[in-house]
């Protein structure tokens, strides 16, 4: 035993002295305090001088930092003289670095006329375009640490090591080499890295969607005002301090100070705040409190490149009956070992992801210490022992009130439970429905999910015609982007299908004393079709062969459930036939429907052609629809949420003899409920047609018109005004105007109407007041608030 022990600490020491030797590498540990007060100094530049080496100090002023020897190690803070530390050998232990302050004699500011901040700013815009021309390429060396915190204290910590890729034409990309995190996200298989951290030297800052411009942007003079505030030294160099506020607050910009060196003109350092154009209120969004710092030095060919990126946020989220804990972030970046002017690899561009992790990274773990380029807080290395799995985020961020329970957090799965032979799971409903011609629907639905099968089916029973229905299915997932589908149902549907209002909705509009919204027909039969879809390209293709036996049915009920005296329309007789479809289906873009709480870009269009005698089929016809929705940005396109023109437009040709059944159309308002895309003044009932067209448009001008008339109050609740309109067309032949007719007694084949709305006053609501351009009737409705 005690040989093995001498002979451990020999090649101990063998390997210390072999690591510590002049072409070693060491990790050099220090301090920076303030020679006069002794306070510590965070967020001090560390650099090594004729390397493009380096890092900053954390909140206690402490920073390590892997080298070779020799080297000379200059340490910097605004303010103070510059040391520079000759280092041949490995110091032993902790550096206590002291800086002095400078003391400033000041200039005297010959005025000319001009804004001095202005003329100094003009010199640094000039200089970063003639610099910047210089710059194709780059990679670096980022170090990533995020925070996460609640009222109580740290909630999780993660961290990663990567490089850095930045291209002027092709953007960003990232390579996550190592990560490391506290126990409770050890689960999670991503990481967090530096490809998303803005550099306030660039033109425009992206920050949570908004794109507000730079304090360097060509154009800054007109964007901000600058003020000249103080003047500072760092070693014998006069250093500018500017600040800085967008000239109007309605666009994005930021606020706070910038740092300029005198004579080399660039900006040493920016202490920024977004203001409230950025962050507008919105939805569940009370408060959000947004705080970047950043630094920058000199790198070859005199270009000057971020060194950090600091950047902390208060988030507060709730509104009547839900109530959330602040959720704080901090995050920290350092940058060091930039290569500038560099071929960089084809194959980071071939995918659009920016960011992805090496497939042989690991978690830092035993490396952390020659990793970690700015050391833990003593807070932070006290969770990353008190921290375990247990503490998840939902637990530190549950939210109170009485809707709390409807709040659900979900995480992502573990590379582990990606792994795992995948679980089956079983689900049942009832369903319960009312219309004019079943009365009251009681049945139960269910079924089976694995990862390539569903199965489902449901079994249903109408006391009004006294019929069973009933509903069989499958879904064969053979790619992750190919399903086959298989039906068979035997039940009444509506003529015309409608997203916007499910059987629950008007259901419930009939049984408590209005008109019902739809005519129905039975049908019985199956289906079989293919779809594919590409998620990465937003595309989608169904295409199918249904075969249904369609057969009319009679108005059973006039009940209400309030006893309401009504007597319903009777539901029309339609062609009873066999319908054989062949229908193809291509979509592109996001064809999700929303009920118009936010916008959308996307087309769709259906195609359907009628086989006669084939399979029996009785009918022969070719219908083409399509849908086309679209958003633009009008005004304020920096913001986070500019202003938006919002767009819809549907429509339907036909050849041949089109039953009844098949006719289709635009939707009108189901009572009160006027959600985007129906005809809100053509009240309880669709608008049908064989061949039809309609648009629809709304501008959303945000919380703009109450910002310019101060009313703070609206504004805090993220309240927005909307003006809108619609216009539909239809067209009627010798085939259909009789059966139109008589469905729409009365009403015109042309329709207009306009008229605006209150958003978001109510939570989840918005008033929305229109009138018929014709009649001058004026009508009321409500829908889902619109929050993006």
């Amino acid at each position: 035993m005690l040989k093995y022990s001498v002979l451990k600490k020999a090649v101990f020491l063998l390997g210390f002295f072999a690591f510590t030797s002049a072409w070693g590498e060491v990790i050099l540990r220090g301090r920076v305090y303030d020679a006069e007060t002794g306070a510590v100094l965070p967020a001090a530049n560390i650099q090594i001088l004729g390397k493009m080496r380096g890092t900053i100090t954390n909140n206690e002023g402490e920073f390590q930092l892997k080298a070779e020897l020799p080297l000379q190690l200059r340490v910097s803070y605004i303010g103070y003289l510059s040391e520079i530390i000759p280092l041949d050998e490995p110091f032993p232990g902790e550096m206590k670095i002291f800086l002095e302050p400078t003391v400033l004699t000041l200039q005297e500011v010959v005025v000319s006329g001009e804004n001095p901040a202005n003329q100094i700013m003009r010199k640094v815009i000039e200089k970063k375009q003639k610099l910047y021309e210089r710059l194709k390429t780059f990679d670096a060396k980022a170090y990533t640490r995020m925070r996460f915190e609640n009222d109580s204290g740290i909630v999780a910590i993660m961290e990663s090591t990567s490089d850095l890729y930045w291209h002027r034409q092709k953007g960003v990309r990232e390579v996550i080499q190592f990560r490391e995190s506290t126990s409770n996200l050890s689960h999670i298989p991503g990481a967090v890295g530096a490809s998303h951290i803005p550099n306030f030297y660039d033109n425009t800052i992206e920050i949570a969607g908004a794109r507000p411009p730079g304090p360097t942007n060509p154009e800054a003079l007109s964007f901000y005002h600058f003020t000249l505030e103080n003047q500072t030294l760092i070693d014998e160099k006069y250093v500018f301090e500017i600040s800085v506020r967008p000239k109007n607050f309605l666009q994005p910009g930021f606020a706070g100070m910038l740092s300029v060196l005198d004579e080399d003109y660039v900006i040493l350092k920016v202490d920024l705040k977004p203001n409230n154009a950025v962050w507008p209120k919105f939805f569940l969004l009370q408060n959000a409190d947004q705080h970047f710092q950043q630094q920058f030095n000199q790198f070859s060919e005199g270009l000057w490149l971020p060194v950090d990126f600091r950047s902390s946020m208060s988030v507060k989220l709730g509104m009547t009956g839900l109530d959330f804990p602040v959720i704080r972030f901090h995050q920290l970046v350092s940058l060091d070992q930039y290569r500038i002017n560099v071929e960089l690899p084809d194959s980071l561009y071939k995918e659009k992801i920016p960011r992805r992790i090496d497939s042989l990274a690991t978690r830092m773990d035993d490396m952390v210490d020659s990793l970690r380029t700015i050391p833990l807080t003593s807070r932070e290395m006290e969770s990353y022992i008190a921290i375990d799995s247990t503490r998840t985020f939902e637990k530190a961020f549950q939210p109170r009130g009485f809707l709390a329970p409807l709040v659900r957090f979900e995480t992502e799965p573990s590379n582990d439970s990606l792994n795992q032979t995948p679980q089956v799971r079983y689900e049942f409903k009832p369903e319960l429905r009312f219309n004019r011609v079943d009365k009251f629907h009681l049945g139960i639905g269910g079924g089976l999910n694995a990862s390539w099968l569903t199965v489902n089916g449901s079994l249903g029973y109408k006391n009004g015609s006294k019929r069973w229905s009933k509903q069989a299915g499958m879904e064969l997932r053979v790619a992750r982007q190919v399903e086959f589908v298989l039906n068979y149902s035997d039940d009444s549907v509506p003529i015309l299908y409608s997203p916007a209002y499910p059987s629950l909705f008007t259901g419930l509009s009939s049984l408590v004393g209005f008109h019902d919204y739809h005519h129905y027909f039975w049908q019985r039969g199956w289906r079989f079709l293919i779809q594919t879809h590409s998620d990465e390209h937003d595309l989608g293709l169904k295409m199918g062969l249904y075969r249904h036996r369609q057969q009319s049915l009679q108005k059973v009920s006039d009940y209400t459930l309030l006893n309401r005296e009504i007597s319903r329309l009777q539901n029309p007789s339609i062609e009873d036939g066999v319908s054989t479809v062949l229908n193809i289906e291509f979509n592109a873009g996001d064809r999700s429907h929303y009920f118009g709480v936010t916008g959308q870009r996307g087309v769709t269009l259906r195609l359907q052609k009628a086989l006669k005698n084939f399979l029996g089929g009785d009918f022969d016809f070719t219908k083409l629809g399509f849908t086309l929705d679209w958003r633009f940005n009008t005004f304020l396109k920096r913001r986070f949420m500019p202003m938006t023109l919002d767009l819809k437009v549907e429509g339907g040709i036909h050849w041949g003899a089109l039953p009844a059944q098949m006719m289709s159309g635009l939707n009108g308002s189901l009572q009160s409920y006027t959600p985007f895309g129906v005809l809100r003044t053509w009240n309880n009932r669709p608008f049908y047609g064989p061949e039809y067209i309609g648009l629809f448009w709304e501008h959303d001008f945000k919380t703009v018109p109450f910002e310019l008339l101060g009313i703070e109050w609206l504004v805090q609740r993220g309240t927005t005004i909307i003006i809108h309109a619609a216009h539909a067309k239809r067209w009627l032949n010798n085939h259909s105007d009789q059966t139109i007719r008589l469905w729409d007694a009365g009403r015109e084949d042309v329709h207009h109407e306009y008229g605006f709305s209150i958003n978001n006053l109510l939570p989840f609501s918005r008033i929305d007041f229109a009138r018929e351009y014709k009649s001058g009737k004026f009508y009321f409705g409500f829908s889902m608030a619109k929050f993006l």
